[in-house]
């Protein structure tokens, strides 16, 4: 998936996010719907006050699920 549209998901007014460390490393998860309507979740570290995302795909069936009942 392409930087821009996962990067989207920080300047949304609507999502939802999560601990996803792994490791010893702490990183967050965002998930969040692009401007394409695609659900996606991005795990990202924050470092030096930037967000440097680690990876980004669309959500599961499950997140699906958890973002809207939310």
């Amino acid at each position: 998936m392409a930087f821009e549209k996962a990067s989207e998901v920080f300047f949304a007014p609507f999502y939802q996010t999560g601990d996803a460390s792994f490791n010893k490393e702490k990183r967050e998860f965002i998930i969040r719907y692009s401007s394409y309507y695609r659900l996606l979740l991005v795990v990202f570290v924050e470092r030096d006050r930037r967000n440097r995302i680690i990876s980004d795909r669309p959500a599961t069936r499950a997140e699906r699920k958890l973002y809207e009942n939310a």
